[in-house]
């Protein structure tokens, strides 16, 4: 993935997780100024480490590659949970 489809689909899961409810926490920022963490309210969160993302609940911590991690938002904005509990796919 170059730098600016990379850039192009970071930019696209901010959006999405935005459209989710979830805030960006400006404090939590990577070595290039990009937010890495983003918190829907204290027991759910989701961390990007590069392509890394990682889905935290109450339940369970998932770690999901970036397309992944857009599709599920994508599958979330109609209904589905972004976070699914141990073991269900």
């Amino acid at each position: 993935m170059t730098c600016e489809v990379y850039r192009r689909r970071r930019l696209r899961l901010g959006a999405l997780l935005y459209q989710l409810g979830y805030f960006a926490d400006p404090a939590i920022r990577d070595d290039h100024g990009q937010v890495t963490h983003f918190r829907h309210h204290s027991s759910r969160s989701v961390d990007i480490a590069g392509t890394v993302i990682q889905l935290t609940s109450d339940e369970t911590v998932e770690v999901l590659d970036l397309e992944a991690c857009i599709s599920r938002c994508k599958e979330a904005l109609l209904g589905a949970p972004l976070h699914r509990p141990q073991g269900e796919e």
